[in-house]
């Protein structure tokens, strides 16, 4: 019975059609792949392989005109190829493309690019995506110092997932204004973008210091065809177009080529025979005659089974006390490190007892909240962590955190986060059940809000149906929060990673801040601290990622871009550009109109949308001291609301309400000085040049943030 599981897909032989070569270089080339005329299936030429060399030790097939072959799988259905890097240099604020190839479309082959490649991407303030524009990755870095070997999470190199088979690969990459924000003179302004086969790839930073340097690597290649030979059956390709082919049981060869598996197994002779003693093999199967013998050998193999249980049986008991008693220690040791940590942590800057606000869950209460972190109990996931959907005992459901990357600074944002959120409570930040410290890295437990962030009820195919009502309602509720982080106690709490990805909604709307790993505590009393550059880019201070000079303008920066989403319902970086560029020359121009969102223009007064936009330009402005505090942005956008709520329920006119945005609108048209201006400039400069990059990108492919 066995044997016959075994045979229900015979192995694939890898050969070549009769007088047709076989080998090039010590690659085999099974058909339907060929080297020479007539030897390789269809007319069009894609499973064509030719053989190139000086003698015969250096032969090397090549697929695609000058693709390199390193092996071809054909039960898989899959090739191997050896890719170059793709090469984008900024010079003389122009950007230069080298490395490209027409072999990267192949819409017109029976071939497409793999999920198991994934996509690299290189360089400083670099950003690429793949072809259909749904993946892709940013990096970002400012100094060679910032980057270290092996890594490749964000920081001078960044990766990214292929979730479906791509017929085109076309690798737009967008630098960010490099001569601005890269200090490192070593740091070259060529960047590299590249698909590669997972688990392949080790990154250095010679990759971000050498201007001309290539390096080959692998790419996997899925094929298809259409038609299977005799005795053989069809099976599913991954690439959606065409079909695998397998030989059916009892038959060997090829099922490729047209006579297909023309070989029968002889089962009979098979060193394990199916039968105890007479065996007749017949066309793709064997019959047994010997019933007694097949009985007897039947009882002895039920014996040897049952034997063979209960001595499993007790090598497993065994095998799982100890691992208890091992795990057992091993959370033991993580608490205790974690927990000395949380106390240095506590005794360096606030003083204060976490224990009183944090609750310690155990590592098996989480494990069975999750089903031991099942993959479909998965509802985020990001470059440091992801994020699973929990039941905990007590009936509650949460949301807990979990870091992909085990490395002291990852260790210590999370404990950051874990002394931050229990000191506080505020409606609106994302409430922290507790902790747990028994794994190697600590997850964090919170209140499960379950209806998605603000990015994922903006930016929708259909448009958002959020109305402006509810937008102003969110954009005074997280300048609450981050005015309450700022003057909640002693210390002063930078977010450092403002973005409408980490802005949580509930069921009614109401706007929960999350994630703080990046977020930074300094007294009251200083102005700012220099600190290790965090954050998005689209939403980071231009000005902070400059100085590495941590103030509360930096967050009030990042709530100016939260603004303009709002306003407009686009992505601050997208296939169209850099939005607050052009939503800054719009301002200027006196046509923001132009931009605002056509859903929310039909149900407010356009003078109330222009005050908000006043609003984002001030917050937007380079320098920080240019920009208003975030308790000047809380109380006008309170005031607005509840000036709009007064001219609804008829207690002020609609002239009084005008008048009322009138004057606010002239409290944030702030004259500037010469210096404040060509500062200005400057923003509008490099925004500009930033913006010419992604058209161009759009122009080659399809580039989306």
């Amino acid at each position: 019975m066995i044997f016959s599981l075994l045979l229900l897909t015979t192995r694939v032989r890898s050969q070549a059609l009769e007088d047709c070569q076989s080998k090039c270089g010590g690659v085999e080339i099974p058909y339907p792949f060929g080297i020479g005329n007539g030897c390789a299936k269809g007319k069009d030429g894609s499973f064509v392989v030719e053989c190139l060399g000086h003698n015969t030790s250096d032969y090397t097939p090549y697929l695609l005109g000058d693709r390199e072959i390193v092996k071809i799988d054909l039960e898989q259905g899959e090739i191997t190829l050896i890719n170059k890097l793709l090469t984008f240099c900024v010079k003389s604020d122009e950007l230069v493309v080298d490395g490209g190839s027409s072999w990267r479309n192949l819409s017109t082959t029976p071939f497409t690019f793999s999920i198991r490649n994934k996509l690299v991407v290189t360089g400083c303030a670099t950003t690429a995506f793949l072809s259909n524009g749904d993946m892709g990755c940013s990096t970002l870095c400012s100094s060679l110092n910032q980057v270290h070997n092996n890594t490749c999470s964000g920081i001078g190199c960044c990766e990214a997932s292929i979730d479906e088979p791509l017929k085109i690969f076309i690798d737009p990459t967008v630098r960010l204004f490099h001569d601005k924000i890269v200090d490192d003179k070593r740091i070259t302004p060529c960047s590299r973008v590249f698909l590669v086969e997972d688990a392949t790839f080790n990154f250095t930073t010679r990759f971000l210091t050498a201007d001309e340097w290539s390096m080959n690597v692998h790419v996997v290649l899925d094929f298809a065809v259409d038609g299977c030979g005799e005795k053989s059956m069809k099976k599913e390709s991954s690439t959606g177009d065409g079909h695998l082919c397998l030989c059916r049981k009892g038959y060997a060869g090829n099922p490729y080529t047209p006579d297909g598996c023309t070989t029968d197994i002889d089962e009979c002779k098979q060193e394990n025979s199916p039968c105890s003693k007479d065996c007749i093999n017949t066309e793709g199967s064997y019959i047994c005659t010997d019933k007694t013998r097949e009985l007897t050998i039947i009882l002895s193999a039920l014996g040897g089974a049952i034997f063979l249980f209960f001595f499993s049986w007790s090598s497993l008991w065994f095998y799982k006390k100890s691992k208890t008693v091992k795990e057992k220690k091993l959370r033991e040791t993580n608490f205790r490190k974690n927990h000395s940590l949380l106390r240095q942590t506590l005794s360096s800057s606030l003083h204060e007892d976490v224990n009183v606000n944090t609750k310690f869950f155990t590592l098996v209460e989480l494990e069975k909240a999750t089903d031991k972190f099942d993959r479909a109990r998965i509802i985020g996931e990001g470059g440091h962590g992801k994020v699973y959907k929990g039941l905990l005992f007590d009936q509650r459901i949460a949301a807990i955190k979990v870091s992909k990357v085990d490395t002291q600074n990852e260790r210590k944002e999370f404990i950051n986060e874990i002394i931050l959120l229990s000191r506080f409570y505020h409606k609106n930040v994302v409430k922290l059940l507790g902790c747990c410290l028994e794994s190697e890295m600590p997850l964090l437990v919170y209140e499960y809000i379950f209806n998605g962030t603000l990015y994922d009820h903006l930016h929708v195919k259909d448009g958002s149906y959020l109305g402006w009502d509810d937008r102003l309602r969110i954009a005074t509720e997280v300048a609450s929060a981050i005015v309450y982080l700022l003057s909640a106690s002693s210390k002063v709490i930078f977010h450092r990673d403002l973005k409408s990805a980490n802005i949580l909604l509930d069921g009614k709307l109401t706007t929960k801040l999350s994630d703080f790993g990046a977020s930074k505590s300094i007294d009251s009393d200083k102005q700012h601290v220099t600190a290790t550059i965090q954050g998005t880019i689209g939403y980071l201070d231009p000005e902070y990622y400059q100085s590495g000079k941590l103030t509360e303008k930096s967050d009030v920066y990042s709530f100016g871009v939260i603004l303009v989403e709002l306003l407009t319902g686009k992505k601050p970086i997208s296939r169209e550009g850099n939005m607050i560029t052009n939503f800054i020359k719009l301002v200027k121009e006196n046509q923001v109109d132009l931009i605002f969102d056509p859903s929310i223009m039909e149900e407010t007064a356009q003078e109330e949308l222009e005050v908000i936009a006043r609003i984002a330009e001030n917050c937007l402005n380079l320098r920080g001291e240019d920009r208003p505090t975030m308790k000047e942005i809380e109380s006008t956008l309170e005031s607005i609301r509840r000036s709009k709520k007064k001219n609804v329920t008829g207690k002020i006119s609609q002239e009084e309400q005008s008048s009322f945005l009138s004057d606010q609108m002239n409290m944030f048209r702030r004259i500037r000085t010469t210096e404040a201006l060509q500062n200005s400039q400057e923003v509008f400069s490099i925004s500009k040049s930033f913006n010419s990059a992604a058209v161009h990108l759009y122009n080659s492919g399809n580039a989306r943030y």
